[in-house]
């Protein structure tokens, strides 16, 4: 549970490490942030300057110093000893994809807060830092399981050792009461309501990840792992092809087809990615394509290098009516709608999230596409109550543990335009409708 004492318990097993090991240890605190990093540090420093004896192994001048101002030197960024050791805390750097870790060794790092550091990060700069002496290094992964990242894949792992604290050992323990658990569980109930209430509690004081993830994750894993499931048989009553055309270089051009069926249920039936081209290779892969599916929609980033696919479709007879060029950002359609969203995007990720939620979309077993999914958060304005969505790289740069490595949600943007319900201006031109 929240609070147990997990960081002070480590900062004793660190300072008991450097007191006794044969060898010089390389210890690194590493955290989403310095400031978190600092917690565990500021732990360490409080327990050196607990007894005279452990004080003494560590390089620091002392000669008329107060107890206070030494455990303000020991809880700086970097503690030695005088058995070689040393304890130094560093922060992740998620902005900057882990690259101050790249320098660094150690034979026992230290992860706080695992799950809200990117699993990619830990994975490919932290756990390198141990290979210098690996069969001798240790890793831990401290955390509270808001989020599946990096812990919760390795949870089952037998290679790993796991400790798990809930309220109930909390209480075995005398750390807290029953009475005061079940009252926080009640509270929470109170303010979130049933579901929410008992998806928080078992985050705080359960200490099991929830199949929600964070609170503002706007597909929960549970749907999106509902989602991957057999077809339905019969004919569809409409194909419809989603098309995000790359715009910087890091970008894929993907394109998802979806058939819907009866019921408002959607099939992505097929999905497919191509490095960024131009734009008359872009037209050409979308009539091979028309060819085969025979669309009753195609509906286009209307963005970038995709005003130009739009453009030349448009003026195709054969594609008259069916082309949709869809533009990020603008206000929804309808009054009721200008109300509840902040613009379209949010209009048309709150259909796709809905078709999710009411197991009315099928898709198929594709990593970047659920990665794409699972990536995006939403909030809603405390001024306007509009509802907002927030893209996976404003995820990450808030220090939330997005599982998705593209800079871009290429696939999902491709899967939304390819099921949302979009306002048609006319039956016979093609419309050019902002997003």
């Amino acid at each position: 549970m929240t609070r147990y004492g997990k960081s002070e318990a480590i900062a004793i097993g660190i300072i008991l490490a450097a007191m006794f090991s044969k060898r010089a240890l390389r210890i690194v605190i590493v955290a989403p942030t310095t400031d978190l990093a600092k917690t565990i540090m500021k732990m360490v420093g409080q327990h050196i300057t607990d007894h005279e004896f452990v004080m003494n192994l560590v390089d620091i001048q002392r000669a008329g110093e107060g107890i206070e101002k030494l455990r303000k030197e020991v809880s700086k960024s970097r503690i030695t000893w005088k058995t070689g050791c040393e304890i130094r805390i560093v922060s992740i750097d998620i902005s900057n994809e882990g690259r101050a870790l790249l320098s660094l060794g150690a034979d026992i790092l230290v992860v706080d807060e695992s799950e809200s550091c990117p699993a990619t990060i830990i994975e490919e700069r932290a756990m390198r830092m141990l290979g210098d002496n690996p069969k001798e290094s240790i890793a831990m992964m401290v955390t509270n399981p808001f989020y599946r990242g990096f812990s919760y894949a390795h949870w089952k792992d037998p290679k790993w050792i796991k400790i798990h604290v809930g309220w109930k050992q909390a209480v075995k323990e005398g750390r807290t009461d029953e009475q005061f658990i079940m009252e926080r569980k009640e509270e929470l109930k109170q303010i979130f309501g049933d579901s929410e209430g008992a998806r928080r509690f078992e985050v705080l004081y359960e200490s099991i990840w929830p199949e929600s993830g964070y609170d503002d994750q706007l597909i929960p894993y549970v749907d999106a792992d509902a989602a991957i499931r057999e077809p339905p048989e019969g004919e569809p009553i409409k194909r419809t092809l989603g098309v995000d055309v790359a715009t910087r270089g890091v970008d894929m051009c993907t394109f998802v087809i979806n058939e819907e069926y009866a019921l408002n249920i959607n099939v992505l039936r097929d999905l497919i990615g191509l490095p960024k081209t131009d734009t008359n290779d872009i037209v050409d892969k979308i009539i091979e394509l028309d060819a085969v599916w025979n669309f009753d929609e195609i509906r286009i980033d209307y963005t970038g290098n995709g005003e130009g696919v739009v453009d030349i479709l448009m003026k195709m007879p054969e594609f008259r009516g069916r082309i949709f060029g869809i533009i990020m950002g603008s206000r929804p359609d309808g009054d009721n709608n200008r109300k509840r969203y902040a613009n379209k995007k949010a209009h048309y990720y709150w259909q796709f999230r809905e078709l999710f939620l009411s197991r009315r979309i099928i898709t198929p077993k594709h990593d970047l596409l659920y990665n794409n999914c699972v990536s995006f958060g939403y909030e809603i304005s405390k001024t306007t109550n509009k509802i907002r969505i927030i893209d996976p790289k404003d995820r990450k740069k808030a220090g939330y543990n997005v599982p998705d490595k593209m800079p871009s949600p290429d696939w999902s943007d491709a899967a939304v335009y390819s099921v949302v319900k979009i306002k048609k201006r006319s039956r016979y031109r093609s419309v050019k409708t902002r997003m």
